[in-house]
């Protein structure tokens, strides 16, 4: 789930706080 989550966020550029929460 990790892997999908993080193509998704980085889609849509999340804001820092979404960043530091996956990595």
């Amino acid at each position: 789930m990790n892997e999908l989550l993080e193509s998704d966020v980085t889609l849509w550029r999340p804001p820092p706080m979404i960043g530091c929460t996956i990595g």
